[in-house]
């Protein structure tokens, strides 16, 4: 009996019902196996085959009795078979409980539609594919042979008589193209953002380079490049046309900020070829000469010139002269030089050693230049640091006491490998930044601002060009009550939501959101605040109009520096109000008329005004800024 018991409180503990446990134990399933398999197939009926013995339990009383057991001498003696079974009945109850497991012939057929519905699909799929691939390998065909056709064509025709130069290979000679006398030229700047400009076909690229500059971009830190057919314009490029160049009717280019590593390699260019050329005039043995230098005690210079040519360095034949230490200068011969002979006669005594090789003695034999720069021990300890704060094994948890332009350095490390992270930066706060930097950081996100809250000695941040900041992540700098200086420019992301986190700003001294998408309402909440200390306002390129002046001289009275070039200002007239404290002001590329400039007239202390990209005229505007 005990096996029965456990039997049921097996299958009761895997959630079955006990009258079906029982009933699975009385049709002769011993095992539990068996038992699940029973009744999840819906307790099909056991016929019994002989006349043995049925295992069945006590039906008069409700314990177990021997009976049940099938190992007592009781279960072991034959019963007789006294029911009798009706194999119509039997049939259709089996019918009636046939397993869910198997599939009647209706449903099979809809089995058998669908799949064979999904194998068409799929031949129509892959002869259409097949069809496209062939139709593509036909367009191409023909257009290779066009080509070849049209090159074919232009080796026959007779070459030109005129003086007119060929044109550049890169110059689309398609005659279909429009005749257009303008070109237009889409440029992708690093923030992301296109532009597109029109210029003359005739214009040469310089006029683009200075749009750029026009724009905030310096061309000594930024180069523009064609993405297809990659090209890098050079300074030769620039007092070329955009029809010679390739850029008519229409072009692509993209920003990109130069890096030290491509200044290094411009300089080691230069100096490499500067050697170069100094190498094939000793070989030939010409000695420099100096023209158009100043009369007036000729010779003295002349041989204060040649001191420092043939002194410091300089190669004759194999050999390399070197001043060690303060003692002479050694000639070609390996003797020391004659102190009393001036440059002229050591000139001469070295140019007539050029003429002869000699074999070079293994103590001045050309020695072999560094092609790289060592690392301080400064930058090996920041880099170990840096590892350290990236990874688990041996991780650094506080940097307490740590100079601030130590800190300072190790997240510039962190920014240029890319990993800066929000609990990296939070390892900072002990250092108590009063500075922080992360200007086009790729990994600027609203995660990474929400660290910033534990800065809260922060004075100057900056976070251009960060794209994927939002409204809501710039919520957090309310917590920094001491920032002094805040830059957010070059995201469009940023909206008038933004600014009621400057309610609090009481010390802000400089904001710079160029770039942004604030508007007038903007300007207005800032105004309603009273930012009183605010100096400098940089809203260049934001949606604000001559509305946004009339805000700042009243509500935001101690600016005295204001830029909003590119923007929809057309009027001055709110600056009279702010005419005793304006020194700055940039109203660069706006559609501002001449006679605006009388508003300026009482400007006393207006120090700086920019007035490039305006239709001002200059002697009118100058009469109006005299009060005239």
């Amino acid at each position: 009996m005990e096996r029965l018991e456990n039997f049921i409180l097996r299958l009761s503990e895997m959630g079955f019902d006990v009258n079906d446990s029982r009933e699975a134990w009385q049709n002769g399933i011993l095992t539990v196996q068996d038992a699940i398999d029973w009744i999840l197939s819906g307790k099909p009926r056991r016929i019994q085959q002989s006349a043995t013995a049925t295992l069945k339990l006590g039906q008069n009383s409700g314990s177990l009795n021997e009976e049940c057991n099938p190992f007592s001498e009781a279960a072991a003696k034959p019963v007789p078979n006294t029911e009798t079974f009706d194999n119509t009945k039997m049939d259709s109850e089996e019918e009636a409980l046939e397993s869910r497991m198997h599939l009647n012939d209706e449903q099979r057929k809809i089995k058998e539609r669908f799949e064979e519905k999904q194998r068409l699909e799929a031949r129509k799929k892959i002869v259409e594919e097949k069809r496209n691939k062939r139709l593509e390998r036909e367009r191409i065909k023909r257009q290779i042979d066009e080509d070849r056709q049209r090159k074919k064509e232009l080796a026959k025709s007779p070459p030109s008589t005129s003086s007119v130069p060929p044109p550049q290979p890169c110059v689309q000679t398609d005659t279909n193209k429009s005749k257009s006398a303008t070109s237009t030229i889409q440029i992708r700047f690093p923030d992301n953002t296109v532009k597109r400009e029109t210029f003359d076909k005739d214009a040469i690229f310089r006029e683009v380079i200075r749009t750029v500059e026009r724009l905030g971009f310096s061309s000594s830190d930024h180069s523009l490049v064609q993405p297809f057919p990659r090209k890098e314009f050079e300074s030769s490029d620039q007092s070329k046309t955009l029809i010679e160049l390739g850029l008519y009717p229409n072009g692509s280019l993209v920003l990109t900020k130069v890096s030290r590593n491509e200044t290094k390699q411009a300089v080691v260019t230069t100096v490499q070829s500067m050697e170069t050329e100094q190498e094939q005039h000793e070989e030939q043995g010409q000695v420099p000469e100096f023209e158009n230098y100043p009369a007036n005690d000729e010779q003295a210079n002349n041989d204060e010139m040649l001191d420092d040519i043939v002194n410091p360095g300089v190669n004759i034949g194999h050999f390399v002269q070197y001043n060690w230490g303060e003692g002479h200068v050694l000639n070609s011969g390996g003797q020391i030089s004659n102190p009393e002979q001036t440059a002229l006669q050591r000139a001469a005594i070295a140019a007539e050693s050029r003429s002869t090789i000699h074999p070079p003695p293994s103590c001045l034999a050309r020695p072999k230049k560094l092609f790289y720069q060592p690392i301080s021990y400064q930058k090996l300890l920041i880099r170990t640091i840096c590892k350290r704060l990236v990874e688990n094994y041996a991780s650094v948890y506080s940097l307490q006491n740590l100079p601030p332009a130590l800190a300072s350095s190790l997240i510039e490390e962190l920014k240029s490998k890319n990993l800066l992270r929000a609990k990296i930066l939070q390892k900072f706060v002990p250092c108590r930044l009063t500075e922080l930097n992360l200007e086009c950081y790729a990994y600027l996100t609203n995660e990474l601002l929400q660290s910033l809250k534990y800065h809260v000695h922060l004075e100057i941040l900056n976070l251009n060009s960060g794209a994927y900041m939002t409204d809501v992540g710039l919520q957090v700098l309310s917590y920094l009550k001491h920032l002094r200086s805040l830059s957010i420019a070059n995201n469009k992301q940023i909206t008038d939501g933004f600014v009621p986190t400057l309610k609090n700003f009481t010390q802000l001294e400089s904001l710079n959101v160029e770039g942004t998408s604030i508007s007038d309402v903007g300007v207005e909440q800032m105004a309603g605040f009273g930012l009183r200390a605010l100096r400098e306002l940089n809203m260049a390129r934001t949606n604000v109009t001559e509305e946004c002046l009339q805000l700042v001289a009243t509500g935001l009275t101690a600016v005295t520096s204001l830029n909003v070039e590119g923007t929809k200002v057309n009027a001055l007239w709110g600056t009279a109000e702010m005419a005793e404290r304006l020194e700055d002001l940039n109203i660069s590329n706006c559609a501002v008329s001449t006679d605006s400039l009388q508003h300026l007239k009482q400007c006393g202390h207006l120090i700086s005004l920019n007035l490039r990209g305006t239709n001002i005229k200059t002697e009118v505007g100058l009469n109006h800024l005299k009060g005239k």
